[in-house]
C-alpha cells in the first residue's frame, strides 16, 4: 500500500508536469501570433479583375473597402465572417451615360452600392445585410438649363450628389444617389432654393459666398463645376432641423505638403475639420460646426511604400487616429478630440 500511493504521488507530479509544459507551449504559440491588423492596405491591380479579387479575399476575413483610389485602396476590419462585404465590377466602357446609370439602377436593385474612384473601372458593394440604391444622373445640358432648381428637386426627393465624377467617362455627369424606400421630402411645393451655387472668380471670392450662403442656413454639400471659366464653384444644401450648426467655412491650398500636419492641426484646434469630399478640388475646405466642442488633430502619411503605410496606419490607429483621405500621394489621418475652447 505504501508503494502504491508513493506512485499515485510520482504521477500527480508528472499530470501536474505535463500540464504546466503544455500551458506554457500554449501561452508561447499564443504570444507568437500577431494581432489581426485593423487596415489592410492594396496596390490596384493591373486589371479590375484583379482589383476586385483582391478585394473580395480581404472582405472575406471582415475587411470593408473605405479609401479607393487609382494606386492604393485602403480597407478597415468591419465585420466577422460569415456576415461579410462583397464587391462586384460594374462595366464603365458603355455607349452613354443613359445605359451606365440604367447598370447602376440594375445592381442596386441587388443592394450594390457604387464606389467611384478606383480608376480600372468601376466597383459596387455590397453590405453584410445589404440595403437596395437608385441612380440619378441628369445630362450636363438640363443641369445648365435647370441649374438648381432641378438639383434641389432631386435632394427634395432624397438623392444625394457623389462627390467624385469618374474621369474615364468621354462625357460628365454627376452621379445622384439614394437608398431605395427612403422617405422624399418632396411636397406639394418644392423649395427650389434648397440648393445654392456658391462661386467667384478667385478663392477669395468664391469663399465669401459660401460664407455668406451658411450664414443663411446653408451647408456645404460638395464641389461643382462653374460654367464660368476658370471660376471656383460649390454646392450648398439648406438646412433642415437635423443639420446642426451654424457652420463657418475656410479653405488651404496644396502647396507644402510637408507642413499640413502642423497646419491642418492648427486649424482643427479651432474646431475646423478637414470636408474629405473636397480633398481633390483646387482648394480644399474646412468647415466648423460653431455647436460643437471638438478639436481635430491631422497627420500626413506617403503613400508610396504600401508596407510601411500599413504599419503606420495600424501605429496611428492606436493613437486615435483615422484615415479620411488622399493628398496628392499620401494619406491624410484625423484624430477627433472632445475639449473646451474659449
Amino acid at each position: 500500500m505504501k508503494g502504491l500511493a508513493t506512485d499515485v504521488k510520482r504521477l500527480r507530479r508528472s499530470l501536474v508536469t505535463l500540464g504546466c509544459f503544455v500551458l506554457l507551449q500554449v501561452c508561447s504559440l499564443s504570444s507568437q501570433v500577431a494581432p489581426v491588423p485593423r487596415y489592410r492596405v492594396l496596390k490596384t491591380g493591373k486589371s479590375q479583375k484583379q482589383t476586385v479579387d483582391a478585394l473580395n479575399a480581404l472582405a472575406g476575413q471582415g475587411y470593408r473597402l473605405i479609401l479607393p483610389s487609382f494606386s492604393v485602396q485602403i480597407l478597415r476590419l468591419e465585420t466577422i465572417p460569415p456576415e461579410i462585404y462583397t464587391y462586384i465590377a460594374v462595366d464603365v466602357d458603355l455607349r452613354s451615360p443613359v445605359d451606365f446609370v440604367n447598370r447602376l439602377n440594375q445592381q442596386g436593385k441587388r443592394g450594390y452600392r457604387w464606389v467611384p474612384e478606383l480608376g480600372l473601372g468601376e466597383v459596387m458593394e455590397k453590405k453584410p445585410h445589404p440595403i437596395n440604391y437608385e441612380y440619378e444622373s441628369p445630362s450636363a445640358q438640363s443641369l445648365n438649363f435647370g441649374g438648381t432648381k432641378l438639383v434641389s428637386s432631386l435632394v427634395s426627393q432624397g438623392y444625394h450628389p457623389l462627390s467624385s465624377l469618374t474621369a474615364s467617362f468621354s462625357w460628365q455627369q454627376v452621379i445622384f444617389e439614394r437608398e431605395k424606400g427612403a422617405k422624399s421630402k418632396l411636397g406639394r411645393a418644392v423649395d427650389w432654393k434648397k440648393v445654392q451655387i456658391a462661386e467667384g472668380a478667385g478663392g477669395g471670392s468664391w469663399m465669401q459666398q459660401v460664407g455668406a450662403l451658411a450664414k443663411s442656413g446653408y451647408r456645404y454639400l460638395c464641389p461643382w463645376t462653374s460654367q464660368k471659366a476658370n471660376w471656383l464653384a460649390s454646392m450648398m444644401q439648406k438646412c433642415d432641423q437635423d443639420c446642426g450648426g451654424p457652420y463657418e467655412y475656410r479653405y488651404f491650398d496644396l502647396h507644402d505638403i510637408g507642413q499640413f500636419d502642423e497646419k491642418l492641426s492648427a486649424q482643427g484646434r479651432e474646431g475646423f475639420r478637414v470636408l474629405p469630399q473636397t480633398l481633390e478640388s483646387v482648394f480644399p475646405v474646412l468647415e466648423h460646426d460653431t455647436a460643437k466642442t471638438e478639436t481635430y488633430t491631422y497627420h500626413v502619411l506617403p503613400s508610396k511604400d504600401l508596407v510601411a503605410l500599413e504599419q503606420e496606419l495600424n501605429g496611428k490607429e492606436q493613437e486615435g487616429y483615422e484615415p479620411i483621405g488622399y493628398l496628392s500621394e499620401s494619406v491624410l489621418l484625423e484624430k477627433v478630440s472632445q475639449a473646451s475652447r474659449q
